[in-house]
């Protein structure tokens, strides 16, 4: 429900603040804050009519930015050190090698970090009364969400440029017609367009196609009285990361159709509610490719033990595919006694996914395994029944009974993942040894594609 537009022209603007002027400047650690935690809202709204007592419009603007610092590898004392499993001066050398000798940019690494999320949302509605029985409403929902440096990967520390951006557009149009059929009936039409862009991308430290990964065993001492030779260790990663570029265009048209009768004592609704989707999914999980080193010693002469990559065998995976999504519902409510309310329903749901994962022979002939499998749910028939008794009708105790069947809509990237990983777009490398290629972190950088002595350099994106 969302507020529609009157015979006044009204309009109105807010504003909202809030700082960390009256917090601790110290964190949880009782260290001092480099980096503030703030949020701001404002906007307005106008409303009105074009029409008067025919045609009324609404529209709101709304925009949050939010400082939310992020930490990263934040060493302020011995604490920290234990925690992280990393003396700060092997960090440095870390980071140190990782500037002369990788390509990392001189900007900040590890530490505290500011940032800021900011969202946008545009509303407008019009509202149409056709006539007596009749009313059209037109909405329209815009959003755009930038979350900058929010995107992490799974080893223990990961340098800054490592650190990934989420943005995402979507757009919602939605036509509703409410008719009134008669004093007992009516029918309420509902028709949705939605289109989402969402992406993952690398920060403005790394080229946006993005680089392979170096992860490097790092140990630091740690010692004890009964130990003092005891380390620790951990994993510290440059370079891009396995999430990273990953985008997402999502259209969708949703057709809702509800009626609403009384019979009698009988309150009765019954529809209809369907749904295509049409999804481009690009993901790129372990596609840039890793590189293991074993030791600080190992990353410093550029010694990496292992390489493992997913290889996209043709070009960029993109995956898209078509959901279609049915149902059918109806709902009877009426009070069998004046303390006694009575609620039954039954829905059935059923979901087609159209697009089938590319043939693969090795796998039918050697397995037995059909990789061209559309899968279909035809079996969510989920009956309702609901029992509210208001004991000697004196709205003081309630006793409430409810039971059903109730079935989850299949989730659409279960398929994603069926056809992107068929065994026909990806295949897997993983080497140790002499077969691991030499690693080239400022040719990647750089885009260049180049040919070594003894161990062979290549560009890792088609």
């Amino acid at each position: 429900m969302t507020k529609a537009g009157t015979n006044e022209m009204e309009g109105a603007a807010f504003v909202y603040h809030r700082n960390d002027n009256l917090a601790s400047q110290t964190d949880i650690r009782g260290v001092q804050r480099d980096v503030s935690f703030h949020n701001t809202q404002w906007g307005f709204s106008l409303g009105g009519p074009i029409i008067k007592d025919k045609l009324h419009f609404y529209t709101v603007f709304d925009r949050q930015d939010a400082g939310e610092p992020v930490f990263i590898a934040d060493i302020r004392n011995e604490d920290d050190e234990r925690r992280l499993r990393i003396r700060q001066d092997t960090l440095n050398r870390f980071i140190d090698i990782a500037r002369n000798k990788f390509g990392v940019g001189p900007e900040q690494q590890v530490g505290e970090f500011g940032r800021t999320t900011v969202a946008n949302t545009i509303f407008a509605r019009i509202d149409w009364q056709i006539n007596k029985r009749n009313k059209l409403t037109i909405r329209n929902n815009f959003t755009n969400w930038s979350n900058p440096f929010s995107v992490n990967d799974n080893t223990a520390i990961n340098l800054a440029e490592v650190w990934g951006d989420f943005t995402s557009k979507e757009n919602s149009l939605l036509v509703s017609l409410r008719s009134i059929a008669n004093a007992s009936t009516t029918n309420e039409l509902k028709v949705q367009f939605q289109h989402a862009e969402r992406a993952f991308a690398p920060n403005s430290q790394l080229p946006f196609f993005n680089i392979p990964r170096a992860i490097v065993r790092v140990e630091s001492p740690f010692p004890t009285e009964s130990n003092p030779n005891a380390i620790q260790t951990t994993n510290v990663q440059i370079g891009g990361q396995r999430f990273l570029p990953e985008t997402n265009m999502e259209r969708q048209l949703h057709f809702v159709n509800t009626t609403y009768m009384q019979r009698g004592k009988v309150n009765l609704t019954f529809g209809t509610d369907n749904m295509i989707t049409y999804l481009e999914t690009l993901l790129t999980s372990e596609q840039n490719g890793r590189f293991f080193y074993n030791s600080l010693t190992d990353f410093e002469n550029n010694r990496p033990f292992r390489y493992a990559r997913e290889v996209p065998l043709q070009g960029l995976p993109i995956v898209k595919q078509t959901v279609m999504d049915f149902s059918v519902f109806g709902q009877a409510e009426w009070n069998p006694h004046p303390d006694l309310n009575a609620v039954v329903g039954i829905r059935y749901d059923a979901t087609l996914f159209m697009n089938a994962a590319a043939p693969n022979p090795v796998l039918r002939n050697e397995l037995g395994i059909n990789t061209q499998v559309k899968p279909q749910d035809f079996t969510n028939i989920q009956p309702r029944v609901q029992l509210t008794w208001n004991i000697k009708g004196k709205n003081t105790d309630v006793l409430k009974f409810g039971a059903g069947i109730f079935a989850a809509q299949p989730h659409y990237y279960a398929q994603v993942n069926n056809i992107q990983n068929s065994g026909v777009m990806l295949a897997a490398i993983d080497v140790q040894g002499d077969l691991v290629p030499e690693a080239d972190f400022i040719g990647y950088r750089n885009g260049c594609l180049r040919q070594g002595a003894g161990r062979s350099r290549f560009y890792f994106y088609d």
